[in-house]
């Protein structure tokens, strides 16, 4: 999950109801809807939020227990577990869907495939997993300031599908989602959590764009969906 250190988490900035979450059940709600979901990297627990009403039963894990007293408030309905993705504490095949929303890029650089792995035994037969990660589109590169201060990772359709072929998973979709608005509000969120330790202003305008943006082709952000076979 997130290392700590890199993301310096701040409660009062980092979480968000006002967007957060709301693209990432956008691309699984039918997959969410009456099914056991576990959640890997919750942070602040924004999807639990949106996902918990509609799950049969809603899981997620985080290795920040700062973060973890922030998303038991926000959705106190979901289970809340402090624990690695690389040794997760549940049987064999326990869920139908597993989400890591925008997490791949923060474990230790090649220990993805064993992230994988576990993450599929924990999977049922014919569960899905779904990923989002920053794509290595250029401009995707060029517009992340931590793509260049803190090595911030970036990866292609083929490595993501590569990864997820070699933990026995089968790749139902790869795709490039989010554009301008996209950039433009993770640049806001950086100077405003970086610069102000605030929250960026709640701009209506731009939280709507970026929703529209995110939900449209682009370069930005690769979203993949595999399924365990």
């Amino acid at each position: 999950m997130r290392d700590p250190k890199q993301m310096r988490f701040d409660p009062k900035v980092d979480a968000d109801l006002s967007a957060g979450g709301r693209l990432e059940l956008n691309l699984v709600r039918e997959l969410v809807e009456g099914n056991d979901v576990l959640n890997v990297g919750c942070w602040t627990g924004e999807f639990e939020y949106r996902a918990a009403g509609s799950a049969g039963s809603m899981t997620a894990i985080d290795v920040e227990p700062k973060a973890l007293e922030v998303a038991r408030n926000i959705a106190p309905s979901a289970e809340f577990i402090e624990a690695s993705v690389f040794e997760l504490p549940f049987s064999d095949q326990s869920f139908d869907l597993v989400t890591m929303w925008a997490v791949i890029e923060h474990i230790p650089v090649g220990t993805e495939q064993r992230a994988l792995k576990e993450v599929t035994r924990v999977l049922r037969h014919g569960g899905h997993l779904a990923i989002t990660t920053p794509s290595s589109h250029w401009l995707s590169k060029l517009f992340d300031p931590a793509y260049f201060l803190a090595g911030h990772r970036h990866y292609s359709p083929t490595w993501i599908s590569s990864m997820l072929d070699e933990a026995g998973l089968s790749v139902e979709r790869i795709e490039l989602l989010g554009s301008w608005y996209s950039v433009l509000s993770i640049l806001a969120f950086y100077v405003w959590k970086y610069l102000f330790r605030r929250q960026p202003p709640d701009w209506d305008w731009l939280a709507r764009s970026r929703e529209k943006d995110e939900q449209s082709p682009g370069f930005n952000l690769l979203f993949a969906l595999a399924s365990r076979p």
